[in-house]
């Protein structure tokens, strides 16, 4: 019983001790500092959100016109996705440029250096689109 009650004391006082910093006030000390780290890691939690917020509006604004064009011009889902995997591997900000621009599609060809199936996608898509 005497353990037991002990222990249990031990522990109120020492979640007292935890405490006792918070019963300072903010304004004191290591209190500014504590204040000054969160307003900091606020403002940057929000001007995260809203980059990705412009990122996120940017990729969904030029998603309808890529399936549009990709439609348009006969590819389908498969070479879709393949062109705008080449695109974001060799930095090309919208896709639809490399259906509409030879130069760019080439270029974008050269830099990923496809092989295999990939090669034999990029292949048939450049013949449908460029040599019509």
């Amino acid at each position: 019983m005497m353990t037991a009650l002990s222990s249990i004391q031990f522990a109120a006082l020492q979640l007292g001790m935890a405490l006792r910093p918070l019963r300072e006030p903010l304004w004191s000390g290591q209190g500014k500092f504590l204040v000054a780290g969160l307003v900091i890691a606020m403002a940057l939690a929000v001007v995260a959100v809203g980059v990705l917020s412009l990122v996120r509006h940017d990729q969904v604004r030029q998603g309808p016109t890529m399936r549009r064009l990709c439609r348009a011009l006969g590819l389908d889902t498969p070479q879709r996705r393949l062109l705008e995997q080449l695109a974001g591997k060799t930095d090309v900000r919208c896709p639809a440029a490399l259906l509409i621009s030879r130069g760019c599609f080439d270029t974008a060809h050269r830099r990923y250096r496809p092989q295999g199936v990939e090669l034999q996608q990029l292949n048939r898509i450049r013949r449908r689109v460029f040599d019509r």
